[in-house]
């Protein structure tokens, strides 16, 4: 597994591609939190449908916009998808700028669960008790808090979801 990864509009898609059409044996693996959704072409640099043909790519529009999707989901994909392209002999190199999707698969870490139920819950309390639960937060997980605006009810709702 080879990885290109770099600031957004750095070329990494240009060359990611170039390299695969000159090796061969190379398929790409998007790993951008955008490509992954239906209809996100435009400031993505998702291939075209050319690009598409010359090259195989994989993680490319996996799910409509508006379904949710999370990093552990893509993480599960791209095992399966890493896999394959071992079992038929054939390189993989992740391109995008997604930092959090690229280290999801090149240091193998694990994803704390998904609690629907709960989720729910606590977004409805959001509505209207976000600062006391920022506030919780807080307690239960002072760097947490601390990289999370007080206002961003998704992301408190979310690590409150993963400490319960």
């Amino acid at each position: 597994m080879i990885a290109l990864v770099g600031s957004t509009a750095s070329g990494k898609s240009a060359v990611a591609h170039s390299f695969a059409l000159q090796r061969g044996d190379v398929e790409i693996l998007s790993v951008d939190s955008m490509t992954v959704y239906r209809g996100m072409d435009i400031g993505t640099a998702k291939p075209t449908k050319v690009e598409q043909r010359e090259v195989r790519y994989h993680l490319l529009d996996l799910v409509d916009a508006s379904e949710p999707y999370s990093v552990a989901e893509f993480q599960r994909t791209a095992r399966e998808v890493l896999t394959d392209i071992a079992s038929r002999q054939k390189i993989a190199l992740l391109v995008g700028g997604t930092g959090l999707y690229g280290r999801a698969i090149i240091d193998n870490f694990t994803m704390p669960g998904e609690y629907p139920e709960l989720r729910a819950s606590l977004t409805a309390r959001a509505e209207t008790e976000l600062p006391t639960m920022f506030q919780e937060l807080a307690k239960l997980d002072p760097p947490a808090a601390e990289k999370i605006e007080p206002t961003n009810a998704r992301r408190i709702v979310r690590a409150l979801e993963v400490i319960q």
